[in-house]
């Protein structure tokens, strides 16, 4: 049953026609708030503003250069800003242009080893890495020397994780049909990557001229620092993200996601009624502080735009005249009989 059918199934049990209607009316107007207002990193939802359309232009012009510094690059920015969601409208211009061929992949987590990465990309992309069999195993299989012969296992394992790491990068590079079309990882979260990837990029990928490019999303702290150290061979340009939006850019963003949502005309306009204002005072111009800002105030439609109804102002009057109490109590000065 659809939200509409439950809706109205709810109405004819209560009503006739109209509170079928307005029930209806009211289920549909509340999930267009809730998707207006979403941590969502659907590309459909992106709104440009200053900042992330200069991001994007960047990661534009390092997606089509072959120098060195071009085969990592990094998104480094202050969490709530839209790191994301810039991935994922990456992700789609860059497959937009091939016509249903990926070009670019967008990976939620990269703390995967060489060959698990490599198997999870194919995996999405609905293929079997040239290096594997289709059951998933090395193909042809990697040979192990037996523990305890002649003290060589270890070594012997060592030399095997070595060309499985290999194997892998080769086997994501041959996604790209040359270094002038190259193929894309996006990695969101990408301080989580270990250090036996770290290593294999390192190790098999060139600095220039590269069939597999990686762009990774960042928070600027330690753990970004120390990750970009660790791929400092290829010298990765850093692309930040940190600039919170103005006054007038919340505004903006907020009649476009609501317009996208298809929100009620009645709620958009009350975003010039001071609402948009106050929304980007209480979330810092931060689009996830925002999202919830937002949320909270266009909540219960009926005193959406934070307007609460007469009742809600009934219900708050004993309480606020407590706290009036305590406060006035508190401000009295201290009376007593000592004598200084």
């Amino acid at each position: 049953m659809t939200t509409n059918e439950s809706a109205g199934s709810l109405a004819r049990d209560f009503g006739g026609q109209g509170a079928r209607d307005s029930t209806v009316s009211h289920t549909v107007d509340r999930l267009a708030r809730r998707e207006a207002f979403s941590e969502t990193s659907d590309p459909a939802a992106y709104v440009p503003r200053a900042e992330t359309e200069k991001v994007l232009e960047s990661i534009r012009l390092w997606a089509e250069s072959y120098g060195r510094g071009s085969t990592i690059a990094a998104i480094v920015g202050t969490p709530g800003l839209g790191k994301t969601l810039m991935l994922r409208v990456v992700e789609s211009r860059m497959n937009e242009a091939r016509d249903g061929d990926a070009r670019a992949i967008y990976l939620p987590y990269a703390g995967l080893s060489p060959t698990d990465l490599s198997i999870w990309v194919h995996g999405l992309l609905g293929r079997v890495p040239p290096h594997r069999s289709p059951d998933g195993s090395p193909s042809p299989p990697v040979d192990v020397v037996a523990a305890g012969e002649g003290g060589t296992a270890g070594a012997s394992e060592k030399l095997s994780g070595v060309e499985d790491a290999r194997k892998a990068m080769s086997d994501l590079a041959a996604l790209a049909n040359s270094f002038r079309e190259p193929f894309f990882l996006l990695f969101d979260d990408a301080d989580s990557l270990p250090a036996e990837t770290r290593r294999a990029l390192v190790d098999h990928l060139p600095t220039s001229e590269s069939r597999l490019r990686i762009l990774m999303a960042l928070n600027p702290d330690s753990k970004a620092t120390r990750l970009l150290s660790s791929l400092h061979a290829f010298a990765p340009p850093e692309v930040s993200l940190r600039t919170r939006m103005s006054a007038e850019e919340t505004e903006h963003y907020l009649r476009r996601r609501m317009e996208w949502a298809g929100l009620p005309a009645a709620d958009i306009l009350r975003l010039g009624d001071g609402l948009a204002h106050r929304l980007h005072s209480f979330s810092g111009g931060v689009p996830r502080a925002l999202h919830a800002e937002a949320s909270a105030a266009f909540e219960e439609g009926g005193t959406s735009a934070g307007r609460p109804d007469k009742s809600d102002h009934n219900r708050a009057r004993p309480a606020l005249s407590a706290k009036s109490q305590r406060e006035d109590w508190i401000g009295r000065p201290i009376e007593d009989d000592f004598e200084i």
